[in-house]
């Protein structure tokens, strides 16, 4: 793993971390890892084993797309794709379409509505009750 691909995925787990609104030391504890090995992987000088990327996707409902290669998906949690994307939406490839954002095309113009004509000839008497 080269050290570029090694600081992206701990800034990304970083991301993770202040999305769920947790310290290094909650986190650390959640994730039973100390603070310090957290603090390692966030600053990009140490590598996550693959159980500890396991729990980290599992906790936050994440992805593996997203810690190795920065893409959003619709598989992570609706909330965590949302903040990520709204807080480094420019540095995060999109698998998805930007949350809450208008699709590329205009809406159409809203058509004029016709009243439905009354089924029959409009004649009560002859489709009436009794005839």
């Amino acid at each position: 793993m080269t050290d570029e691909l090694l600081k992206q995925i701990g800034q990304r787990i970083q991301w993770l971390r202040e999305a769920t609104g947790h310290t290094q030391a909650q986190w650390a504890r959640a994730l039973k890892v100390t603070p310090q090995k957290l603090n390692k992987w966030e600053a990009g000088t140490r590598t996550p084993n693959l159980d500890d990327l396991v729990i980290i996707v599992k906790s936050t409902r994440a992805s593996f797309d997203y810690l190795f290669l920065g893409r959003l998906t619709y598989e992570m949690n609706p909330e965590l794709l949302e903040h990520l994307f709204e807080a480094h939406g420019d540095q995060l490839e999109l698998g998805v379409l930007p949350p809450r954002l208008p699709p590329s095309s205009p809406p159409s113009a809203p058509r004029s509505r016709r009243r439905k004509k009354p089924a029959g000839d409009g004649n009560p008497g002859r489709h009436g009750v009794g005839t």
